[in-house]
């Protein structure tokens, strides 16, 4: 039996390229077209700003020191789940 009480979130699976224009955006990379490939820095603004996006589109909690070896989009991609990710 369900319990009527508990909270019950589906997360919504996100296309790879509207991942890549919203990341795009939302961190204001200098590059207009990013993939997996892309390597990118993180400044003390675009870790908080990253930490915000990954929230609120995967209703994913992730913290700086979980930054700390991500050196492109894939290696964040992996961080979130790539099951979060369609093609």
């Amino acid at each position: 039996m369900a319990n009527p009480g508990a909270i019950n979130i589906k997360i919504q699976k996100m296309k790879k390229a509207d991942f890549y224009t919203k990341l795009s955006d939302e961190l204001e990379l200098e590059e207009k077209t990013i993939s997996e490939k892309t390597p990118f820095h993180l400044t003390s603004l675009r870790t908080l700003m990253l930490i915000a996006f990954v929230d609120e589109n995967f209703n994913k909690r992730i913290k700086v020191v979980d930054l700390k070896d991500v050196k492109t989009i894939a290696d964040l991609m992996n961080l979130i789940g790539i099951q979060n990710f369609t093609d």
